[in-house]
């Protein structure tokens, strides 16, 4: 009788544990809402191969001659998902520099128009454009950087989300059937930078 009454008790426990795995793979085999992901890497922007200081309030794009392309961070595992929520946000740069070295990393759900008037890299940018509003989903303020402690110049940042009612927390939502959202990097401080200084930033959250 004990014996049989074991078997019962394995198979109550199995069966309430079976929801929850649903709840995080689904029939596909993908991560679905409650997944957790960490230190996903965005591509980076290369500045352009010069040391021509920033002004405040000036984007960091590839030239200075051909419009920003926006990089690209992904946001989730499936496109039947397209969205996550940011918790952390990194930023790593290049160059060891720390004096005036802040920026804002501006997220959108679709790349944003930077054709008109141009946008380039050392051009003024305050913020989203009324076009690009619909598609603004918040931003990330870096600043304080870390010079990193080993032989490899580069410093890192722990960023501030925007919304001060979510502890942080932003909702990023992609594009219907996309997995990636875009974002723009300004700098917030006259600064001066190395040639062709990289700039990459890192996202931490929740499918």
């Amino acid at each position: 009788m004990r014996r049989f009454q074991w078997i019962g008790i394995a198979a109550l426990v199995a069966t309430a544990l079976a929801p929850s795995r649903a709840a995080s793979i689904d029939n596909y085999g993908s991560p679905v809402s409650g997944t957790y992901f960490s230190n996903i890497a965005g591509s980076s922007i290369t500045r352009p191969a010069d040391v021509t200081a920033y002004a405040a309030n000036e984007t960091v794009c590839a030239s200075k001659s051909v419009v920003c392309v926006p990089g690209t961070i992904v946001v989730s595992s499936s496109s039947r998902i397209g969205h996550a929520t940011a918790i952390r946000m990194t930023l790593f740069k290049s160059g060891s520099s720390t004096t005036n070295a802040s920026f804002t990393i501006w997220l959108f759900s679709a790349a944003p128009g930077l054709a008109t008037p141009t946008q380039e890299d050392s051009t003024a940018y305050t913020g989203p454009r009324s076009a690009d509003a619909p598609n603004y989903l918040g931003n990330a303020t870096c600043t304080s950087g870390t010079a990193t402690s080993d032989s490899s110049p580069g410093v890192w940042y722990e960023c501030a989300l925007s919304n001060p009612n979510g502890a942080g927390a932003l909702i990023l939502q992609a594009l219907s059937g996309t997995v990636t959202i875009n974002y723009l990097l300004s700098v917030t401080a006259a600064y001066t930078p190395i040639s062709g200084e990289t700039f990459t930033p890192y996202l931490s959250g929740i499918y």
